[in-house]
């Protein structure tokens, strides 16, 4: 019997062993759908890595295993929200795109009409601004989501480090290297993510700047040909109004002798 139950708890840990192995392949494939941009199958991929450690966290009862899956099923729940943060990413980025060479062709004449007005400059310097500071606003809630993220890893880490004991020898019964190499594979996707924001709020406000310096200058040139239009209009008026009439010849009065004679000649 002991027999029976040895081989078949050797069984059970080679499945757990082939669903972890079969977990991390799927993690990998899950990183390179990434890169590729294929968000769905990325998603896919971290869903039956989940899957697989799932099945293997049934089939355990030690303590540190369970422990240790729990953290590689959390982290997979965590990539899948990164993979659709990318993807909204992307997908805002496509339809700026789209919204852009759409402007471009129909810039000039929704900007005549905007620029006509009086108050032209200041209603496009608002627009702009308020744009400029919704980009800000919504980097910056992602860029406390990602540091508040980074501090509960580094907390985890340090707690894992001490150990329920508090002493920092434990570290190899608690935790595993994989573990640890997640944590700070996290962190470094995390603070390369930081970097890529600041970088899109630094490039969106120069973009920004330099529309906004176009746009001066347009405004600028186009009041200077309405000013020009306004002097040729008074001017062409005014010579108008002042420019009398010329001089008609005088009227010749009709004389009635020819026509006296012509008479006499007819009834003589």
């Amino acid at each position: 019997m002991i027999e029976i139950h040895a081989t078949r708890v050797h069984i059970m840990d080679q499945y757990d062993e082939a669903q972890i192995d079969l977990a991390h392949r799927e993690r990998r494939r899950a990183y390179k759908l990434l890169k590729a941009l294929h968000f769905e199958e990325a998603i896919a991929a971290h869903e039956e890595a989940t899957s697989c450690l799932e099945k293997a966290r049934s089939l355990s009862n030690d303590s540190v295993v369970q422990e240790s899956l729990l953290l590689q099923i959390a982290f997979h729940a965590r990539q899948k929200q990164v993979v659709r943060y990318k993807q909204e990413l992307q997908r805002n980025q496509h339809k700026r795109h789209t919204s852009i060479s759409y402007s471009r062709t129909t810039a000039d004449t929704v900007e005549l009409a905007e620029m006509a007005l009086p108050d032209g400059t200041s209603t496009i310097k608002i627009s702009a601004q308020t744009r400029l500071e919704d980009l800000q606003e919504i980097i910056a809630k992602q860029l406390h989501t990602i540091i508040d993220r980074n501090d509960e890893l580094l907390l985890q880490m340090y707690r894992k480090t001490l150990g329920e004991t508090g002493s920092a020898s434990s570290i190899t019964s608690i935790t595993t290297i994989q573990e640890q190499g997640q944590w700070l594979e996290e962190l470094r996707a995390n603070n390369a993510e930081i970097r890529r924001l600041f970088e899109i709020m630094a490039e969106g406000g120069d973009r920004i700047q330099q529309r906004n310096k176009q746009l001066e200058r347009e405004v600028e040139i186009l009041r200077e040909k309405l000013r020009s239009l306004e002097k040729v209009s008074s001017s062409s008026t005014e010579g108008n109004v002042e420019q009398s009439l010329p001089d008609l010849a005088p009227l010749e009065i009709p004389t009635f002798e020819n026509l006296s004679n012509m008479a006499t000649s007819l009834f003589s």
